[in-house]
């Protein structure tokens, strides 16, 4: 509904999917859900609350080192959701980013999270986004040279060499 203008229904639905999953057994889906209300606020130009909702989430379920990929995967997804909204505002998305890097690389590969993916190239794509946003190019094109072909597809891959 968000990406269609109708924020309005976006922050029902996604009230609504936070409210069911907290309801549920899976405490992770329900952590992660909040990237979809932190989307409606970035939509609604809510910046500052849509990163802290996305980054105080994070800090909640950030795993230890040992963690699953499942946990590993939603506290880097959080994070890397807290990028928009931070740039949006001008500021430097680096701590988010860092952390990310890190999940990610301790990962070294794609894994599942519910109906999306954490990867090093999912990082490396939002860095690129963030500093092209930012207006440097420089970082950008740094993260950029982080992702390898076949890393990104569909819709995520055409929003990435729009960025780059």
């Amino acid at each position: 509904m968000t990406q269609i203008g109708r924020t309005d229904l976006g922050a029902v639905a996604a009230e609504r999917a936070i409210t069911t999953a907290y309801d549920g057994d899976d405490r992770l889906l329900w952590s992660y859900l909040h990237w979809a209300y932190s989307w409606v606020l970035l939509h609604q130009d809510r910046y500052e609350e849509a990163e802290e909702l996305v980054a105080d989430m994070a800090a909640r379920v950030e795993p230890s080192f040992r963690g699953s990929d499942l946990e590993i995967g939603v506290w880097g997804g959080l994070l890397t959701s807290a990028v928009a909204p931070a740039v949006a505002r001008g500021r430097d998305p680096k701590e988010y980013l860092s952390l990310a890097r890190a999940g990610a690389e301790r990962l070294d590969r794609r894994v599942p999270v519910y109906s999306t993916t954490f990867a090093p190239a999912s990082v490396a794509m939002q860095a690129t986004y963030g500093y092209s946003t930012l207006k440097q190019p420089g970082n950008a094109l740094e993260a950029a040279k982080r992702i390898r072909p076949g890393d990104l597809q569909g819709i995520s891959w055409g929003a990435h060499l729009m960025d780059v």
